[in-house]
């Protein structure tokens, strides 16, 4: 990702604000470093830091800022290294489900959420 300054961040901000209410998936603003991860072009991302450090729900910002209303076809896919990184309360599952107020979302057959 591309060395953050304050024009950069400015227009990351200003973005957000005038998008906030097409991504009505998303229910809150992001924080500077995650806006600039959802915004980046690369394919492949790479982003760091202690737990607790919202890079959970960057990756689901990411995974939802493109989905629209008649986006039926729309998927996506974001992997976990274990099955409790996902269940626990708080976590992918959780709040996804929260943010799409329980629209369709597939789990694979043997993830049973809570």
């Amino acid at each position: 990702m591309r060395k953050m300054n304050s024009i950069w961040m400015l227009g990351i901000k200003l973005f957000f604000r005038s998008a906030y209410m097409r991504i009505q998936y998303i229910p809150f603003s992001p924080f500077p470093k995650q806006a600039e991860m959802i915004l980046a072009r690369e394919k492949e991302v790479q982003i760091g830091g202690a737990a607790g450090g919202s890079k959970s729900t960057s990756l689901l910002m990411r995974a939802l800022f493109y989905v629209q209303d008649d986006a039926n076809e729309y998927h996506a896919l974001i992997l976990r290294c274990t099955l409790s990184d996902l269940k626990r309360k708080g976590a992918l599952i959780h709040k996804a489900r929260q943010w799409l107020n329980r629209k369709e979302i597939q789990n694979n057959a043997s993830i049973k959420p809570k």
